[in-house]
C-alpha cells in the first residue's frame, strides 16, 4: 500500500498527505470544487477563488494555481483539453476525473470533521474569550 493508504484510494484523496511527499492543501479541495461546479481554465479559477472562497489577501498567485493544476492533472485528479473557442490564444480547460471526484468526497468528509471539531471548541470556549487576556 502506498503511503499507508487503503488499497484503491486515489492519490490526493487523503487530505494533508500525498504519495509524492508534498502536502495536499485546501487549495486542492477548492480547485476540485470549483472545477466540479464548472470546468474552467486557470485564470478563471483564480478569479473565482478570490470571489467565492478566499479573502483577497489569502489568494494564491496565478503561478501557484497553475502549478497545482498541473500537479493535480499528473495525479489523475483532473484532465484538461485545449479550448480554442472564442478569441485569443487557446487555453487549457480543466475538468474533474473520477479519481478527482473521489478526492473531493474525501476532502468533504475531512472538512466536515474539522468543522465539527472547531464548533465544539467554540461552544466550549463560549464567552470566555475575554478571560484569555489574563
Amino acid at each position: 500500500m502506498a503511503c499507508g493508504k487503503r488499497k484503491g484510494t486515489p492519490p490526493g484523496s487523503h487530505p494533508g498527505r500525498d504519495c509524492d511527499g508534498r502536502g495536499s492543501t485546501l487549495l486542492t479541495a477548492y480547485l476540485l470544487l470549483l472545477i466540479k461546479e464548472k470546468p474552467s481554465h486557470g485564470y478563471e479559477l483564480a478569479e473565482r477563488l478570490s470571489g467565492d472562497l478566499l479573502p483577497a489577501e489569502a489568494c494564491p498567485d496565478e503561478a501557484t494555481i497553475y502549478r497545482n493544476l498541473r500537479r493535480m492533472e499528473k495525479r489523475d485528479l483532473l484532465a484538461s483539453a485545449w479550448d480554442t473557442r472564442g478569441m485569443g490564444a487557446p487555453r487549457r480547460l480543466y475538468r474533474v476525473t473520477p479519481a478527482g471526484n473521489e478526492a473531493l468526497i474525501s476532502w468533504t468528509a475531512f472538512i466536515r470533521d474539522k468543522h465539527r471539531r472547531l464548533s465544539v471548541f467554540l461552544e466550549r470556549m463560549g464567552d470566555n474569550s475575554t478571560n484569555c487576556k489574563e
